[in-house]
This record gives C-alpha cells, sequence and structure tokens, in this order.
C-alpha cells in the first residue's frame, strides 16, 4: 500500500506542475481567456480518471485466479 500511495503523490505533483506551466505559458502569452479550457480539461481527466477505476473495481471484483493476476 506505502508504494502505490507514493506513486499516486509523484502523479499528483507531476500533474500539478503540468498545470502549471500550462497556466504560466498562456499568462505569458497574454491568454488568460484560455484559463477555463485548461480547468475543463483538468475537470474531464479527473472524471475518465474515477469512471475507470469504478469500471476496472467492479470487473475485477469478479475475476478469480490467474484471470485476476492479469
Amino acid at each position: 500500500m506505502p508504494a502505490s500511495a507514493l506513486v499516486t503523490l509523484r502523479e499528483g505533483l507531476e500533474a500539478v506542475l503540468l498545470i502549471g506551466i500550462l497556466l504560466s505559458y498562456l499568462n505569458k502569452i497574454g491568454r488568460v481567456d484560455q484559463y477555463a479550457e485548461v480547468w475543463k480539461g483538468v475537470g474531464a481527466a479527473i472524471g475518465v480518471s474515477v469512471v475507470l477505476a469504478v469500471i476496472l473495481q467492479l470487473l475485477g471484483a469478479g475475476l478469480e485466479g490467474q484471470v485476476e493476476e492479469l
């Protein structure tokens, strides 16, 4: 469990860094009107991640043996 928590933390920090870079770039080129588009993309990515996590949990709950390992 600690290893997966560490990976999740690392990926979260990477995502925050990328979002910051995008917002900084938009600010530098004077396109602050596009901030909303970045945040819509962040929301969509979070939504897709949650949906996929739920689907994988539901599918994984019914698997046993070697199929579960795959």
